[in-house]
């Protein structure tokens, strides 16, 4: 095992979060994952463990952004490069778990994967064709309702809307995602989460998340592009997967890295580059960290802009 896997699955994340202030929220954890909350600056994370490899994983109650690994739970605090969040975290890889929290945190069992639980849970969700959720992220409805996103999003009793992951076994897992919340399914495992696809498609769009590949198709409107979400930052699991996908790739097709405007983002597209041969464009929103932000940017300037002459006599 390398050294960044090492950092990944031998550093107790709780134990970590706990030296920069976090408090364990005992009331809210379960055998499977930790609650902590930080108290100044209200930040809530859910931490468990892989069912795969080990890693210790977390993710932001308040921003769906903040998710990933503890080299990634760095990197969001503190910024800077892969070799200073190594500096900040080998000190901690032969400490004993646990030696800082009071209270003590439990001893998190690996995650549990149970795809029959996950496709039920996803079989009681509603297909529709809009959400409030998506709305108040400025995804427009003839988009959700369009030939492209079409049957690829459900929505649970609570109003959650959730986007299914799918793999070569089917479904995997599903994002579930709402104000001030992003969860994934108990007992599934991120795969991929795909548009519709057609035989005359020219471009595959890879992006971090559902919501951005809906906020770029709104913006630019490629009939012949389909696309793909990894939900963050990919695991050995979608690593597989990318790479069988770009190696069935016809070479006229064009694949498209929009991930997110940050080194994160940067380190996602080095990644799938890295994983097969093909014809790479790397495109990033010209105002804002993800293509969501920037379809917000747009939306607001259309509303604010001068109506025209024209526009202004049709009202008289």
């Amino acid at each position: 095992m390398d050294e960044l896997n090492r950092l990944k699955s031998d550093i107790d994340l709780t134990r970590y979060a706990a030296s920069r202030g976090y408090r364990l929220d005992r009331r809210e954890s379960s055998r499977s994952c930790v609650v902590m909350r930080h108290p100044t600056t209200d930040d809530k994370i859910i931490v468990s463990r892989g069912a795969h490899d080990g890693h210790w994983i977390y993710f932001s109650v308040r921003d769906g952004q903040d998710h990933g690994t503890i080299v990634d739970f760095v990197q969001r605090r503190d910024g800077g490069s892969l070799a200073a969040v190594r500096r900040e975290l080998v000190p901690w890889m032969d400490q004993p778990v646990g030696a800082t929290l009071e209270p003590h945190v439990p001893t998190l069992a690996r995650r549990v994967t149970d795809r029959a639980a996950v496709v039920r849970a996803f079989e009681r969700a509603r297909v529709v064709s809009n959400n409030r959720y998506l709305s108040s992220r400025a995804i427009r409805p003839e988009v959700l309702c369009s030939e492209r996103f079409k049957g690829t999003f459900r929505e649970d009793r609570r109003g959650n809307v959730l986007f299914p992951h799918r793999d070569q076994a089917g479904l995997a897992g599903f994002e579930s995602k709402n104000h001030r919340w992003t969860s994934y399914a108990p007992g599934g495992v991120r795969a991929l989460w795909w548009s519709n696809a057609f035989p005359d498609d020219r471009q595959l769009v890879l992006v971090e998340s559902a919501i951005d590949a809906l906020s770029f198709h709104q913006m630019h409107g490629a009939p012949r592009a389909c696309y793909a979400s990894t939900a963050g930052t990919i695991s050995g699991h979608q690593r597989g997967l990318i790479r069988e996908v770009l190696q069935a790739s016809p070479p006229s097709r064009t694949i498209v890295l929009a991930f997110d405007r940050d080194a994160a983002g940067d380190r996602l597209a080095e990644q799938v580059r890295s994983l097969a041969a093909g014809t790479f464009s790397r495109v990033y929103p010209p105002i804002g960290k993800d293509w969501n932000e920037y379809l917000h940017y747009r939306e607001r300037e259309q509303v604010l802009a001068p109506r025209r002459p024209r526009d202004q006599a049709r009202e008289r």
